[in-house]
């Protein structure tokens, strides 16, 4: 149990360390403004359009809001409160590479505010990594000290791979 406490204590840095990374993007994204300014004078550019299908945007609305099936499993809370910050973790690493693959992908973009936005991003892809590999570590780590019994930590590893 106690590790599960010290979990969110590592859930809350790392809150706190995206929320940095999202400053420095917020940083970057000025001076990428700027420079969007100094350049709108001398030809118009169109920035990068990412579309998302119905399908897929169902989908996503569905598997972030939707956490009745580990509501339901009978795991104990603190466990159900882990399986949701994997979701929730999961959810921010999918947007954070579909972030860095349309930045790639921007033939438009300076290559120095690229390079600088591209760093940011794989930052915070890593961060959202490790917060998930410390949750996964978690669980198991519960099934270990008799927080949960073997078939709870198998429910659990189901639940943590889906969504």
């Amino acid at each position: 149990m106690s590790t599960i406490g010290s979990l969110a204590v590592d859930t809350a840095v790392l809150s706190s360390l995206v929320t940095a990374t999202h400053a420095s993007n917020d940083g970057v994204s000025s001076s990428v403004a700027a420079a969007a300014t100094d350049t709108a004078a001398a030809a118009p550019k169109r920035g990068v359009e990412v579309s998302i299908s119905s399908l897929g945007l169902k989908k996503s609305a569905q598997s972030s809001t939707d956490n009745s099936d580990i509501e339901e499993s009978g795991l104990p809370d603190q466990v159900q409160q882990t399986l949701k910050r994997i979701r929730e973790l999961k959810q921010q690493l999918a947007e954070k590479m579909a972030e860095l693959q349309a930045l790639m992908s921007d033939q438009n973009m300076n290559p120095e505010t690229k390079e600088a936005k591209a760093a940011s991003l794989q930052i915070a892809i890593g961060m959202l990594s490790a917060g998930i590999m410390a949750a996964n570590a978690a669980l198991a780590k519960s099934v270990k000290d008799g927080t949960m019994t073997e078939a709870q930590g198998r429910q659990a590893a189901v639940l943590a791979m889906k969504g």
